[in-house]
């Protein structure tokens, strides 16, 4: 089984540079399109378990756009009542219940994504 560190993702080189380009300027809800946020999200659902058999989201055994892409989405929290977001959901449980490193990393993510991205996204919409 490929390690989820050495398996090219779906246009992962495209979100690594949308999400280099949100950080250096952020965008309002207004100008959050799908178009933006599916490839992020396709990319993050795309990640194949590791040599563990676990998904690796936050920590040292995901590659930097994973955790970048996982960190962006964090602000899915703030939907209710869309199927994507509970797959999103479900797939960041078992990832949080399967590795110690990705829970450290997760609560890292949280203070990080709050200096980096503008609380006027978390009112943006996923189709």
């Amino acid at each position: 089984m490929a390690s989820a560190g050495s398996q090219f993702l779906p246009k992962e080189v495209e979100v690594s540079r949308s999400l280099e380009k949100l950080k250096q300027e952020p965008i309002t809800t207004d100008g959050m399109q799908d178009s933006i946020l599916g490839p992020i999200y396709t990319l993050l659902l795309a990640v194949p378990p590791g040599d563990d058999d676990l998904l690796h989201w936050f920590c040292a055994k995901a590659k930097q756009v994973v955790v970048e892409a996982a960190t962006f989405l964090l602000r899915l929290y703030a939907y209710t009542d869309n199927p994507r977001v509970e797959v999103w959901k479900t797939k960041l449980t078992g990832v949080l219940h399967g590795c110690c490193g990705c829970t450290q990393g997760f609560a890292d993510a949280k203070i990080t994504s709050r200096e980096t991205c503008p609380i006027s996204l978390i009112t943006m919409s996923l189709h």
